[in-house]
């Protein structure tokens, strides 16, 4: 279950008002790191604090009057500049939130978008203690980036984005789209489409990067008319397009399945049969992938030992380990094997 929080800390009273009493103050009030004062609240093993600090924590956070609770175990999942009910993202969150629980942390959900009121929402969850660590995935940019280094609250992204100083972790789009041509090539298919979103954000790139290195290294010529780009991510814009250029093609591989599953509704209008005229390969395993009729055959990365690594990694953080801010690529992919690839025998 996932639960949408804004602000829940422990207070103290002071006469009229309320304080938050958060491991931030308690850190700033000792001079140490909130890291140290959460490993020693959360009761962390295999850490390295003195005796003589633990015993400084608890006595201040008694003085201060922090209350520990149930809701100290928590992992924030933040969805930036997406849709709430964006499919591409539930398998995420459900693996992400199994693993969660199995490491004995809640996960919270929260959807930001790139504006003024969104980023003060960010700013002031990420000073209240609401959450030990956080997941940041989406269209993630340098900007919200910036303000979770404001904060102290230990976080990974999981997404596509090149950024210093960053632990990031992101599928390796380039190999499963690598792999995904390379297996059209096999069926026989060497008119093979390039259905992308926009080309600014890296996913997409990488996808590109697979798929000419899949066709060069078969000595395929990449034809320039197959790389079809729709900023929206509509397969049906693209498909219809195609048809008015007049473009031959004997499959298309869709970037994710939004594109693949939109272009397949172009075609049943269209009365195209797929996948005996066109074949249909895309990236990714959401909820489209088996609702679609047929349903779609897709490459993607496997969601459940994804999650255990960005959440392991986290964790890593959270407790005090030395985690080396890096891009790392996640690249144990498997096959969906819908209704929509067949053998091109033309």
């Amino acid at each position: 279950m996932y639960i949408i929080v804004y602000s829940n800390v422990c207070y103290k009273t002071f006469g009229r008002r309320i304080f938050a009493v958060t491991k931030q103050a308690i850190a700033d009030h000792i001079g140490i790191s909130r890291t140290t004062v959460s490993l020693v609240l959360n009761n962390s093993k295999n850490n390295t604090i003195s005796t003589n600090t633990k015993h400084k924590v608890l006595k201040v956070a008694k003085e201060l009057g922090y209350r520990s609770n149930d809701s100290l175990n928590k992992i924030c999942f933040i969805l930036y500049n997406r849709s709430g009910d964006d499919p591409r993202y539930f398998a995420d969150l459900r693996s992400i939130e199994r693993c969660c629980s199995k490491k004995n942390y809640m996960m919270i959900f929260m959807s930001i978008k790139s504006n003024v009121d969104d980023f003060q929402k960010l700013k002031e969850f990420i000073t209240s203690d609401d959450a030990d660590g956080i997941i940041l995935s989406g269209d993630v940019d340098n900007t919200i980036i910036d303000i979770l280094n404001e904060g102290t609250i230990p976080f990974v992204v999981y997404s596509g984005i090149e950024k210093d100083d960053t632990h990031i972790l992101m599928p390796d789009s380039y190999k499963i789209t690598y792999e995904a041509v390379k297996c059209l090539l096999k069926y026989g298919h060497k008119r093979i489409a390039l259905f992308l979103g926009s080309l600014n954000l890296l996913i997409h790139q990488q996808v590109l990067a697979g798929y000419e290195q899949a066709l060069s290294e078969e000595k395929v010529e990449i034809d320039r008319s197959l790389l079809q780009v729709s900023i929206e991510e509509d397969g049906y814009e693209i498909a219809e397009r195609m048809q008015i250029l007049n473009i031959p093609y004997t499959a298309a591989f869709c970037a994710n399945t939004i594109i693949q599953f939109t272009a397949l509704q172009w075609f049943k209008e269209d009365k195209t049969n797929v996948p005996k005229r066109v074949s249909l390969v895309g990236y990714g395993l959401s909820n489209l992938v088996k609702l679609s009729t047929p349903q779609l055959t897709t490459f993607y990365v496997d969601y459940a030992e994804s999650a255990k690594i960005v959440v392991d990694t986290l964790l890593k953080i959270i407790n005090g380990e030395t985690v080396e801010k890096k891009i790392t690529y996640i690249n144990n992919y498997k096959i969906y094997n819908g209704k929509t690839l067949e053998i091109n025998e033309d």
